[in-house]
């Protein structure tokens, strides 16, 4: 058990800052995610005629160290203690949709909010609990937005395909790695330069680079 969930910070939260270091950032990574998914302060761009506006969402959560469109899993606000969330909402809901998340949070350290990011039509609310109730809902919380949800919620839907092949692409990776670990690191072999049959001709697959460093096919 992480142990986020055994000692929740519910209270006590001075300011924006205290509510980003104490609440948002463990809770991310008590679901899953890892320091290389999880961006602060990522710069949201607003193109308006020829010039632009750019924001900064306090956090978003991506699929891996690759940051952007195809892989952003989750955006989330973290606002002044007390500070009402409806303010927040848009804001939040805007940087969603830019960066094309699935979801979004929300929090000021009194509530919690986690909303679905509709493309045609208003966003819903997923979860909207006091923070003192964040333990009771946590298998709500994992079910909702815990990394691996999300990735899979994007492949059943089929929304972010690049995401989907990096993703299977990783479990395939990770799984040959674990098979061809008790193997060395190459296996040697003897090539003959091409129409030879001259036995001098013949050389170690180890000693191609040093023979041809122009290269060899």
């Amino acid at each position: 058990m992480h142990n986020f969930w055994k000692n929740l910070p519910t209270t006590g939260f001075a300011n924006e800052a205290e509510v980003e270091s104490r609440l948002v950032e463990p809770l991310l990574e008590a679901i899953g995610y890892d320091k290389a998914d999880i961006a602060p302060k990522y710069p949201v761009f607003f193109q308006e005629g020829k010039k632009g506006r750019k924001h900064e969402a306090d956090y978003v959560c991506f699929n891996g160290p690759v940051r952007d469109r195809n892989s952003s899993l989750l955006v989330v606000e973290a606002k002044t203690p007390g500070e009402d969330l409806p303010d927040g909402k848009k804001q939040a809901e805007s940087y969603a949709a830019n960066l094309r998340a699935p979801i979004f949070l929300l929090t000021n350290g009194v509530r919690l909010q986690v909303w679905q990011f509709q493309w045609s039509q208003e966003s819903t609310t997923i979860i909207d609990i006091p923070l003192a109730e964040l333990s009771a809902n946590r298998g709500k919380i994992e079910q909702s937005i815990s990394k691996q949800a999300l990735v899979d919620y994007c492949e059943r839907l089929k929304i972010k395909t690049i995401l989907l092949a990096s993703a299977t692409y990783d479990r395939y990776e990770t799984a040959e790695l674990a098979r061809t670990e008790k193997y060395s690191g190459s296996i040697g072999r003897t090539v003959r330069q091409v129409a030879s049959n001259d036995i001098g001709d013949l050389i170690r697959s180890t000693d191609l680079l040093g023979s041809y460093r122009t290269g060899a096919i």
